[in-house]
Parts: C-alpha cells; structure tokens; sequence
C-alpha cells in the first residue's frame, strides 16, 4: 500500500533504558514507550500487530481505546521527529497490521462476531469513528494520500451503517464521547472539514438531534444518561452531560444553529450547579446515587476532561469570558491536590493513564499552557512527568507502566500498550510536552479536544 512497508524491524535496538540524570528528556519516555509496545508486536511479511496488554496477550484490537491506533499515532508522531529513524517503517507495518483486523476489507469495518454475529460498533473510542480519525491524522501528518483514501473509505462505511430514527442519529442507543451520538457526532464534526462532505455535517446534525431528545430536564438545565440500560448517571465528561454538552457547543460553532447552543449551555447550567467549589476551585463528583463523594481528576471522570466543556463555552461566547473563570478553578482544583504526590490518597486518583490518571491530568496542564502561557501549568505538567518516569519500568529496549485500570479492581494489575490506559498514551503526553517545551506545533488533536 505505502512505499514505507520495506524493511520492518521487529524489534528496534539503540534506546537506553538507564534511569536518565540531570533534567528529564521527555523524549526519552515517548521513544521508550513505542519501543516496549514494538517489543510485544509480531510481524508476519510486513504486517504488525500487538496485544492489548503483557500480562494475559490480549488480541489485537482497533479501538482507539485499549488497542492498536494509539500506538500507531505514536509510531507516527515519533517518524516525523526523526524520519530516517527507525519508527516510520514500523508505522507502514502497524497500519498493515490494523487493517489485518477488519472484518471486510472490501468495505473497511471493524468489530466483532458474537453468538455468531457481527457487532459493528461505530464509537469514537470503541469503534470505527476512531479508526477513522487515525487515518485523517495520518494523512496530516505524513501527506501520504492513501491515509486520505482509506479515511474515506471508513467514512463511507460509517455513514451506510447510521440508523435515522425520526430525526434522530444513532450507531447504538449511547450518548456519550466514549462509544455514543457525542463522541461519533465528534469525529463527523472532524470528517466534515477534512474531507469536504456534506453528509458528515448532516450525520452530526441527526447526533445533536438525537441528543436533544434524549436529554432529561433538571430545575437548572439538561443532564443525560449514557442509555436507557445503564443504571446511575455520570455528569463528567467521557460517559456525562459534560461531553454531550461539550459536543453540542461545537455543533454549534459548526453549524450557527441555536438549538444546539441552548441545548449545550443547559448543560453548563447544570454542571455549573452541581459543582463542588471551594476557595475559587471545583471539581465534579463522579455518580449521582451513592458517587457523590468520589472526586476523579482525570479526563473520564475529573476535571482535567470536564474542563473542556468551559474552554468550548468560551469558544461560542467569546467576548463574556463566562467559561474562562471555570477553567481555571479546574485547573487549581487538581493542582491543589497535590498529585501525583498527594499527602492523602484520593479515591479518584491510582493510575497513570490517559484516561483517569497522571498523564491525562499531565496532558490537560500542557493544552492550558500552550493557550495561556502560564508557567504554573508547564511546571505541573513537568511535575507529572517527572512522577511518570519515576513509574517508568524498563522493559526490553523500552518502558511499561503497570497499574489497575479500575478502581473497583486494584489488584488486577497490567501493562497496556492503548491510549486511553497504557503506553501509547503516556508515550503521546510525554511528546506533546516535549513540543511544549521546544515551542514545536504538538500536531495532533483527538476530536474531542478543543484546545
């Protein structure tokens, strides 16, 4: 497919593992991270895959989440850093290995045969939205049109599969950004301007719709439940009305139209009303009915992701500020915490990850400083960093992080190699700070990021 699928090491050598001295290189820590993941992955003729984790060998998987794009956005970023290293010809092997994965090659989706069906999720972290995405990025960041192709080829895909329920769009009954409408709506949002579609723009529309419908009205404003079936509700940002308010504002920003403006700022109303603020800073509890004394600090469950809903209110009200002041009360409150050394522990922190750990909050400090420019933050993101390379485990010719993925299962501890809990994700924290640092473009951007 690529003129990259040459020569394909399995195994890439030259990285120390040593504990570094002096300042911390946050390369050090990205580079390493690709080559632990690099070091489980098995090549067959040019075609790369590599578990989910070191402990069990997980299959291979396509989700954004726990499977193989994060590594490969990773194995990308690292190859346009130095293109005659080593990592660009692993890139054109990994992206072989994703495609190893589908279903239907002929008409490119991903997912999973059950009871002998096929499940074809279509959500930006769970399924093929976000294999979607990965290609638009690749595209970006390496101009190679056939990234661009196959892009469109699993837009296409995604846009047959859409079920229109009374002007409603849905891929499955969830609202959410994980798996749902917002986080789906999202990644349309994003096809929409890349690929010069009107249909994408209209796909989104149907989810802000949907969503509309779906929301339940509170004395202030609008909250949502993930689904019909899950029981509880969750108001932060990756299963909660933070996400689903923070889609709809940028439905707005895309489109003008007004009912997905009021429909989003009832959310902030919401969120603005059941937030815990203390001394000018807050936090938001993880559950109604029995969580609302769990503080999360990470991009799922914390402020470090719901935060993003005050930077996009401000994006839609620019000349009020009136999200700004939000923004900053999240950023004190995981600051005052203490993390990643905090003198108590926190019920809401115990891992290192993207998702609910130091490197999501790592990441969140990086994107405040690279709109604000405050050194508090620089140095906080440093702060986290330096706790991550202390976690760091020499692995190989790399560096793993083994942690509990949930709370409620402390003891179940692995080494992921996905974004959202392993080494693809702490490796892309480690660069972006890098590039902070370096005052270099970061270059990436998730669907659901807005700084």
């Amino acid at each position: 497919m690529l003129k990259w699928m040459l020569v394909v090491p399995v195994v890439l050598g030259g990285l120390s593992v040593a504990k570094a001295q002096g300042p911390l290189d946050p390369m050090k820590y990205a580079r390493g991270a690709a080559q632990w993941i690099l070091s489980l992955a098995k090549n067959q003729n040019g075609v790369m895959t590599w578990p989910v984790n070191d402990s069990d060998k997980k299959d291979p998987d396509f989700q954004l989440y726990s499977g193989m794009p994060g590594g490969i956005l990773l194995l990308a970023e690292l190859a346009k850093e130095d293109p005659a290293g080593p990592f660009r010809d692993a890139l054109a092997a990994s992206v072989a290995g994703l495609q190893s994965l589908q279903l239907d090659e002929k008409i490119s989706v991903w997912g999973y045969r059950v009871d002998g069906k096929f499940q074809i999720p279509g959500g930006l972290y769970t399924g093929n939205a976000g294999v979607a995405w990965l290609y638009l990025e690749l595209y970006h960041i390496t101009g190679e049109k056939a990234y661009l192709d196959k892009a469109r080829t699993v837009n296409l895909s995604l846009l047959r599969r859409i079920r229109n329920l009374e002007g409603r769009a849905i891929w499955d009954s969830s609202t959410d950004v994980i798996s749902g409408a917002a986080g789906t709506g999202l990644y349309f949002l994003r096809a929409a301007a890349d690929l010069k579609e009107p249909l994408c723009l209209e796909m989104a529309m149907l989810a802000g719709n949907f969503l509309i419908l779906e929301a339940i009205q509170t004395p202030t404003g609008f909250k949502w439940k993930i689904s019909p079936s899950v029981p509880g509700l969750y108001p932060n940002f990756s299963h909660g009305t933070a996400g689903v308010a923070y889609f709809l504002l940028r439905l707005y920003e895309a489109t003008s139209q007004l009912r997905y403006f009021e429909a989003g700022f009832r959310g902030v109303r919401e969120m603005q009303t059941i937030a815990n603020v203390k001394d000018n800073a807050c936090a938001w509890y993880h559950h109604e009915d029995g969580g609302e004394n769990l503080w999360y600090v990470g991009w799922c469950h914390g402020p470090a992701g719901t935060a993003r809903l005050f930077f996009q209110l401000d994006r839609a009200l620019p000349k009020t500020r009136r999200g700004a002041e939000w923004v900053d009360r999240a950023a004190k409150w995981l600051l005052a915490t203490g993390i990643p050394d905090p003198a108590k522990p926190i019920d809401g922190y115990w891992n290192e990850g993207i998702c609910c750990g130091t490197a999501g909050v790592g990441e969140f400090l990086v994107d405040l400083y690279l709109n604000t420019k405050k050194r508090e933050y620089l140095q906080g993101a440093e702060k986290m960093a330096a706790h991550l390379a202390k976690a760091a485990e020499p692995a190989g010719t790399g560096y793993r992080w083994v942690q509990a993925e949930n709370r409620e299962s402390p003891d179940k501890r692995d080494a992921q190699t996905g974004y959202a809990q392993g080494a693809a994700g702490i490796g892309l924290f480690f660069l972006k700070l890098s590039r902070a640092q370096r005052g270099v473009p970061v270059g990436w951007r998730l669907p659901d990021n807005p700084f």
